[in-house]
């Protein structure tokens, strides 16, 4: 599952961004789902522009 805009008690959209024609495109959207997590990919840069991710902060596990 990708990142969940309905994860807090408030819902959280993702941003619209300013200049969508340097989006790289997946099926129509600027917005590429992958487990756990969503993001959007520059055309030209090669680079996120923004990344968003659910973190529950109770089942955090330290690894020893």
């Amino acid at each position: 599952m990708a990142f969940d805009t309905d994860f807090l008690s408030t819902a959280i959209r993702p941003p619209k961004l300013k200049q969508v024609e340097d989006a790289f495109q997946l099926n129509g959207s600027e917005i590429i789902d992958y487990t756990h997590f969503s993001l959007a990919l520059s055309s030209q840069t090669k680079f996120a522009i923004y990344v968003a991710w659910n973190i529950d902060g109770m089942n955090l596990k330290k690894n020893i």
